[in-house]
Parts: C-alpha cells; sequence; structure tokens
C-alpha cells in the first residue's frame, strides 16, 4: 500500500514528523503520525514514527516494540534497529540483543555503527555462556575500533597528562590499598592487544589486571595494572569526568588483585 503512494510522498511525511519531534511539538507530531497513517496505512515507516513519538512520550515499552517491528519489516530502517537496540538495557534478554544485533549486523552501518553493534552482540553472547562466538566478534570489534573515528566532543589528553591522572587516583586509593600495591606497575595502553582479545578479553575494557591474586602470591608473581587511556577517553564527556573514571578503573583492578570477582564488583557498585 505504501510504495503506490510513492516513496517521495513517504519521505515527505517522515519529515514532517520528524520536524515536529524536532521541536518538541508533540501534539503536532501526533497530528502528522495520524495523517501519515491514513495515508500510507501500517507501513514500516508509519511503525518507525509513531516508536520515535513513542520515545518522546516516555513510553519505552512500546516504542521498542514498534521500531523493532519496523525495522524487521524493513532493514533499511537502520535508525530504528539502532534505536531498538539502545533501547535494549544490561538487564534484557541477550538472546534479544543477538537477535536484533545480528539483523542490524546485515544491514548497511557506518565503521562506528557497525562496531557498537558487534560489541554488543559479542557481549551478548558472552552472557549466554557462547564464548567462542563472544571472542570471533570481540575480535571484528578490536579491528573496527583501529578504524573508527574519535567521537565529537570526547577528551583527548597527552600521554604525560594521562599519567599523572593516573599517578594522582593511586595517590588517592585508601591507605590499605595504596600500600599493598605500591610494587605492582601500572601500565598505560591506548587499548588491549589483540592477543589479549583472541583470549577472549574485552576489547573495549577499561583496564586489566594481569597476575595472580595477592592472597595467591607464593613466590614472586610477574603482575601488572593495565589501564586503557583511549577505551576510558570514549566513556566520558570531559576531564573531570575523566579524572573520576581513572580512579573508579583503578579500584576496580586492585580489586582483582585482592581476588575479588566480577560479581564481588559488581555488589560494591565498582563493575
Amino acid at each position: 500500500m505504501a510504495r503506490t503512494n510513492g516513496r517521495d510522498d513517504i519521505d515527505a511525511a517522515m519529515e514532517r514528523v520528524l520536524r515536529r519531534l524536532d521541536a518538541h511539538d508533540l501534539d503536532g507530531a501526533r497530528r502528522e503520525v495520524d495523517r501519515m497513517a491514513d495515508r500510507f496505512g501500517g507501513c514500516p515507516e508509519v511503525l518507525y514514527v509513531r516508536g520515535l513519538l513513542r520515545l518522546e512520550e516516555e513510553d519505552e515499552e512500546r516504542a521498542l516494540d514498534l521500531l523493532s517491528q519496523a525495522f524487521r519489516a524493513d532493514p533499511t530502517l537502520v535508525d530504528a534497529g539502532l534505536t531498538a537496540l539502545d533501547l535494549l538495557d544490561d538487564d534484557a534478554d541477550p538472546r534479544l540483543v543477538v537477535e536484533l544485533g545480528e539483523r542490524l549486523r546485515a544491514a548497511e552501518l557506518t565503521v562506528e555503527e557497525r562496531a557498537d553493534t558487534t560489541h554488543r552482540v559479542a557481549t551478548a553472547h558472552e552472557a549466554l555462556g557462547e564464548h567462542e562466538r563472544a571472542r570471533e566478534l570481540f575480535l571484528e570489534v578490536w579491528e573496527l575500533d583501529r578504524r573508527r573515528r574519535r567521537r565529537r566532543g570526547v577528551p583527548h589528553v597527552s600521554l604525560s597528562r594521562f599519567g599523572k591522572l593516573v599517578r594522582d587516583a593511586i595517590a588517592q586509593l585508601p591507605d590499605p590499598i595504596r600500600l599493598r600495591i605500591e610494587h605492582v606497575p601500572v601500565i598505560v595502553q591506548d587499548r588491549p592487544d589483540r592477543e589479549a582479545v583472541e583470549q577472549g578479553f574485552d576489547p573495549r575494557s577499561l583496564g586489566m589486571f594481569d597476575g595472580v591474586p595477592y592472597a595467591e602470591q607464593g613466590a614472586p608473581a610477574l603482575t601488572r595494572i593495565l589501564v586503557f587511556q583511549r577505551n576510558l577517553e570514549d566513556v566520558v564527556e570531559n576531564e573531570a569526568e575523566l579524572e573520576d573514571e581513572v580512579y573508579v578503573t583503578l579500584l576496580h583492578e586492585t580489586g582483582h588483585f585482592f581476588g575479588l570477582s566480577e560479581e564481588d564488583l559488581d555488589q560494591r557498585g565498582l563493575a
């Protein structure tokens, strides 16, 4: 039904809805959506704009349903799929993340979109215990992240400045922790190396403890903490947030040094 009315007409109707939404004119957007539905029926584009409207109305559950339907019906509506994937939070069924994410990976995406989508799918496979598939996808993310552009607005500090942030964070650690790690090297890298990712390590991790936990050390052991500068810069908006995130990351990795698991750290708000 929609196609008989012309692609240009549908695009123009969508543009009118989007302009209303951009102006936060929800009443006007509802009227435009109703006109679009009257003219084009239940085509994927109508599902898409209805989903965006529900999102503006803060009805995320219904928005997710409509946007997912739109993308499944028309895989060229990539924005619908990407928005739906964003609406699937960390507590969502990982099988839903895999299903939607794989559909997106088959679509035409930018390098940034493909990297983010693939990372989301990889972590979902990991949650499902499908570690080999997660490892394959993590390697793909590692390669894509080498090609992607820096996100606009993220802070990018010099290596010397970042090193000072790390030293300041170490100095702020509670004395019992700081004294026990004073002989543990803290090394700054841009990102994890390929060898670590080949072992299943998340290429977007913020830090890594590499070695034997303190309580298990008998003979001297090769132990170090790695902090990944570019990954940290990519998840913050300014240098103040970067400083905070460096501190939290060091707390997280020293937690591993003392033998805490990811679940233990999550319970302490350090995951």
